[in-house]
């Protein structure tokens, strides 16, 4: 039985040695962003969850200085993981000092102090002047909802949760005079709902965070959402399944093309096909037959996305879009789009031919052999639109969660 999800991702980025010292230094990268350095962001999480193997630490001391380039998802990651590591540390009775140096970068300081460490571990003298502040939109929820016997309680705080941060969204959207309009204030709350299912569904938890971001100092102005969880990866999903299951026997041809042209090896494996195939419209590790309504809440994700891009694409260039599971890292930036294949399923497999049956654009679709995330992780980030009009999400039919 997988433990804890505290335990699971803890684990995971745990070194098997000590690190020596009583004070745990975690230089931060000067570009630390899941998009583009994922490895700096894992790099960082090992670092801090070192100080539970190191007996003697006394102190988390977090360098800042060099950060230039940053996004929010990077972030949020470390700031959730030093409070737990911090918890965890004062249960076992350890009194562990908390400090840094903040970035001379002025944006990325302002980022830092306005929804970063120093503000989520509560270190005292760091907040932000009241005029900076005024200069950020922030949003963030970190929540572990009700067991299932809890029905009526999970139903209300996932709709105070949703409607929370579609709030966030629309007030983003009304600093450049637009809005979201009430069907599309309903579909993103139904968005976000479906995000929250899946992470209960698939990942074996119900420990999930979001947050988002805003400097409207910024030029050009960009909103930036994290999405993530602890818990199985996409790919665990699937693996774990028997090979009789439908899930396994659905994406079974597409293995054995990859394997039988010897495409599989370090920078490509089973588990990063896995995670592009559950991206897939009508592919989850849920279905049970063809006529399982499953594997479209992904898809939506994704066309949520496209519709940003078309909305905004011509402000401060084009949105992007991460997808980090396991090892598997996806970079959407609008190359490769939705299409409808032979059977009517919306695919997107970031390759010209748009098939599973091919391999992915290596930029887009990777393998990291050093950095995993024990989870999903989903990062958005795209700049607000100058022009006023309404942002009506596109239209979409009734879905049961991927």
């Amino acid at each position: 039985m997988r433990s804890w999800p505290l335990a699971h991702h803890l684990g995971a980025w745990l070194s098997d040695g000590s690190s020596p010292g009583r004070r745990v230094a975690v230089t931060i990268a000067p570009d630390f962003s899941v998009l583009r350095a994922p490895e700096a962001v894992d790099t960082a999480a090992r670092l801090i969850c070192s100080a539970l193997s190191n007996r003697g630490a006394t102190a988390l001391f977090f360098d800042h200085s060099k950060l230039v380039s940053f996004d929010l998802p990077a972030e949020a990651v470390l700031d959730v993981i030093a409070r737990e590591v911090r918890n965890r540390l004062l249960r076992q009775g350890r009194s562990v000092q908390v400090g840094g140096v903040f970035p001379t970068d002025a944006n990325a300081q302002r980022f830092i102090r306005g929804i970063g460490i120093s503000r989520h571990l509560d270190i005292p003298d760091t907040d932000l002047p009241s005029t900076e502040q005024k200069k950020l939109y922030t949003f963030q929820q970190h929540k572990r909802t009700p067991t299932p016997k809890q029905a009526p309680a999970h139903t209300d705080e996932k709709s105070r949760a949703t409607a929370a941060f579609v709030d966030f969204v629309d007030k983003c959207l009304n600093t450049v005079n637009r809005k979201l309009t009430v069907g599309g204030r309903q579909r993103l709350c139904d968005y976000t709902g479906e995000i929250i299912d899946n992470i209960e569904q698939h990942a074996d938890t119900n420990y999930w965070y979001i947050a988002g971001y805003l400097d409207i100092s910024s030029q050009p102005p960009t909103c930036e959402i994290a999405i993530f969880n602890f818990g199985r990866t996409f790919a665990e999903t699937f693996t774990e399944l028997r090979d009789d299951e439908y899930p396994k026997r659905q994406v079974a041809p597409y293995i054995e093309k990859h394997r039988g042209n010897q495409w599989f090896g370090t920078g490509w494996n089973e588990q990063d096909l896995y995670t592009l195939a559950a991206l897939q419209g009508g592919i989850s590790s849920k279905a049970t037959s063809d006529a399982d309504g499953r594997g479209q809440g992904t898809t939506d994700l994704i066309r949520f996305f496209q519709h940003i891009h078309n909305e905004c694409g011509a402000n401060g260039g084009p949105p992007e879009m991460v997808l980090w599971s396991g090892p598997t890292h996806i970079l959407f930036d609008g190359k490769y789009q939705l299409e409808r294949d032979g059977d009517g399923r919306l695919t997107i497999a970031f390759n010209d031919a748009n098939s599973l049956a091919e391999r992915p654009d290596p930029n887009y679709v990777r393998h990291l052999t050093n950095a995993y995330f024990p989870g999903t992780m989903i990062g958005i980030k795209f700049a607000l639109p100058p022009s006023e009009t309404t942002l009506a999400l596109s239209r979409r039919q009734r879905t049961h969660g991927n």
